[in-house]
Formats: structure tokens, sequence, C-alpha cells
């Protein structure tokens, strides 16, 4: 199998990895002060019209065989981390990755970023950005 092929499918497997895990989080935290929206790599950049009090779950794709990590940049006065986790894909296969997920609580309007690098570099690869409005 070539190797374009093979990063295609991983992809593929990691998106739907990541869907399945917020259909999950929904069911799992379900409502807690505030109703519970899910985002994934597709809302990048969004503009979320949320309500102090409100939990986002923000899931994002991440492979830490890699060196790469999400770290999330969020200041205390737009929103507190209630959950951060790393779910495996499952496959149990050498160096596949699986879901990072943040649970967040609204607390102000501001921008909520998440930058996937390794922690020696000093430039991520990829961000996430999701801007809050009241």
């Amino acid at each position: 199998m070539n190797r374009n092929l093979k990063r295609k499918i991983g992809l593929f497997t990691t998106y739907a990895i990541v869907s399945i895990v917020l259909v999950v989080s929904l069911a799992l935290f379900g409502k807690a002060n505030g109703e519970i929206t899910s985002f994934g790599p597709a809302d990048n950049g969004r503009i979320l019209a949320l309500a102090p009090g409100t939990v986002i779950t923000v899931a994002l794709p991440e492979n830490p065989s890699t060196g790469y990590a999400w770290s999330p940049e969020i200041d205390k006065m737009v929103g507190q981390i209630l959950e951060d986790e790393f779910i495996p894909s499952g496959d149990n296969l050498l160096g596949t990755g699986g879901t990072h997920l943040f649970k967040i609580k609204i607390i102000g309007a501001g921008e909520i970023r998440f930058s996937y690098m390794r922690p020696w570099e000093n430039c991520p690869s990829e961000t996430f950005r999701l801007t809050v409005t009241g």
C-alpha cells in the first residue's frame, strides 16, 4: 500500500474516531450549568455566542507517539478547563493516535486557542481557535 493512501486512511480513521468521541461525550457528560456543545477540527476559527456557564467540549485528533500534543491557551477570564484527557483510538497498533478531549466552562468573551506542537519546538504545526462572544 502506498504511503499517501495509508495517510488518507489514517486521517479518515482519526476523524471517524473524533466524531464518535463527540457523540459519546455528549451522552456521558450530559448538561452541567449550561448546555454542552461539542467542537472539532471543522470548527476551527468559528465565532460563538455563548453565555457564561456554558460547557463546551473540544475534541482534536492527536498522535503523541510523534511527540506532538495539543496545548491549550485559555485566559482565565474566558474559560476554565474542567477536563483534559487523551483517548487512544483503540487500534492497539504502535504509532496510532487518538483524540484529545478538553471540557471547558465558559467564563466570558475572548479567544480559546490550542497549539499542536512538540514541547522542544517554538512554532506549532497546527492551531485551533474559537472566539467566544457574550
